[in-house]
């Protein structure tokens, strides 16, 4: 991420990132060796937070984007851990097995203080996932095992006043820990679990009807659905996951996505038919607010090495891909915030093996959101990142071709202009501008939802942007 001090001047940049509204980088940490673990998830205001854990140090770490860059802190337990995520509070909720495998734990991080709770105690636990809903109370599911007789349980925990309330959700012909749990819209909860025993399927189970009931979201065709899945809810709560088929012979896997249409399951190889993602890639998925489908992913084979974004165009029904980083990448991990502003971490390295966390910003291509700018026929496209802001907000207005003057005005919602920029000449591509917020014309601007207007040839459009001080 370019990190600028200005108060009184505007800048300008330009970002070359072919279908995408831009694409911001920054250095997140400095690593001595990969990582076993990376997790990326928002907190409140859209603000991105990171795990993740390194081995060779035993610890794990959490890093934080504030106006000044990244800030970085350690959680106080030192095992690689199964689910993260972040509350409305700003709490970041973990969860992680003892090294006996056999108690798996809550842990909660504060910037003051961390505390912790068991979940369950199982002859083996064998992987988890995490949420936590609108109330901040988290929500679990496991994957454990009963050695002899050897039988796998899907199980849902849910947190409340009295402690953890756990239910047996399906027993598994076989389980390799992973899974995934999303909340739906309606408060209901998804669980997609790999069966690998059970020839390479992938059971999806949901208690929306009250109880719980489990069907068949993909059933292998030439290899076996081996490794993590991730999954989520569109507009409509229909499920959508991916995971990776992973050849019999080779090791290598192609993606495979699945989605639900009037309680039927669909599946397809998404991207090309070719197995090039390593055989641990894990290509997590994300949903617009108006149900666009995307995808990152690591590949190594037929398409050349790096980080991919994808997006499924829903009116050619195609995917879409770009390349985020080119050479080595490891683990990666994505998030779309409420503005469809997607959230990426990865692991790279330079020619001399040196490690960095790397994160990454783009806007959806197809994104079509009033509250955060209006796609013209001119395809001008305006972006807010970050959205809320305390201090500085940087103002993308991408263009399809030259656009010759634009004004770029700000109110507050009494109407009366705080900010103002004329005759700012606008070339075709991405022009970004970074505001501060102590140059808006009131003096010590307060706390609140102002409207940003870019209005110009062919351009016209309202966007909100939020300042928390």
């Amino acid at each position: 991420m370019l990190i600028c001090n200005i108060t009184s001047t505007v800048l300008i940049l330009g970002f070359a990132s072919p279908g995408l509204a831009q694409w911001q980088y920054s250095v997140v940490d400095t690593l001595q060796s990969d990582l076993e673990n990376l997790s990326i998830d928002l907190g409140p205001g859209g603000i991105p937070h990171i795990l993740y854990y390194d081995s060779q140090g035993a610890i794990v770490k959490h890093a934080r984007l504030s106006d000044t860059g990244w800030t970085r802190d350690t959680v106080g337990f030192n095992n690689n851990y199964y689910g993260f995520c972040v509350d409305g509070l700003d709490q970041v909720h973990v969860v992680f097995t003892a090294p006996t495998y056999r108690r798996l734990v809550h842990w909660v991080h504060t910037p003051d203080s961390d505390y912790a709770d068991t979940i369950i105690v199982q002859p083996r636990i064998v992987g988890a996932d995490l949420e936590v809903d609108a109330e901040n109370r988290a929500h679990v599911s496991a994957t454990t095992l009963t050695p002899i007789p050897s039988l796998f349980y899907l199980l849902y925990c849910a947190e409340g006043e009295a402690g953890w309330q756990v239910d047996t959700v399906a027993g598994l012909h076989g389980a390799q820990g992973k899974t995934d749990l999303e909340i739906a819209s309606d408060g209901s909860i998804g669980i997609v679990s790999s069966n690998p025993d059970d020839w390479g399927n992938i059971t999806y189970c949901t208690n929306r009807t009250g109880g719980w009931s489990c069907d068949t979201a993909y059933e292998y065709e030439h290899g076996v659905v081996n490794g993590s899945i991730s999954a989520g809810y569109d507009s409509m709560d229909n499920c959508h996951l991916t995971a990776r088929e992973v050849h019999p012979q080779t090791g290598w896997g192609r993606l495979v996505y699945c989605h639900q249409e009037g309680g039927q399951w669909y599946s397809e190889h998404a991207l090309d038919s070719v197995y090039n993602l390593w055989w641990d890639s894990y290509a997590p998925l994300a949903i617009s607010s108006d149900d666009v489908v995307s995808v990152a992913f690591r590949a190594v084979d037929s398409t050349p090495q790096g980080c991919y974004y994808a997006y499924l165009n829903p009116d050619a029904n195609q995917w879409i891909y770009y390349q985020i980083n080119a050479g080595y990448t490891d683990l990666l991990d994505m998030v779309m915030d409420d503005n469809d502003g997607i959230h990426i971490c990865y692991i790279s390295a330079d020619d001399e093996n040196n490690f960095y966390l790397m994160y990454a910003f783009g806007q959806s291509p197809l994104s079509v959101i009033e509250s955060q700018g209006t796609r013209k026929s001119s395809g001008a496209v305006v972006s807010i990142f970050p959205n809320p802001a305390n201090q500085s907000f940087v103002i993308t207005v991408s263009c399809r071709r030259d656009h010759y003057p634009v004004n770029i005005d700000v109110y507050d919602l009494s109407g009366r202009r705080v900010y103002g920029l004329k005759s700012l000449m606008l070339k075709a591509g991405d022009n970004s501008i970074l505001l501060q917020a102590n140059s808006f014309i009131q003096g010590e601007p307060a706390s609140g939802v102002y409207l940003l207007k870019v209005k110009g040839d062919a351009i016209d459009i309202s966007t909100k942007m939020t300042l928390l001080k």
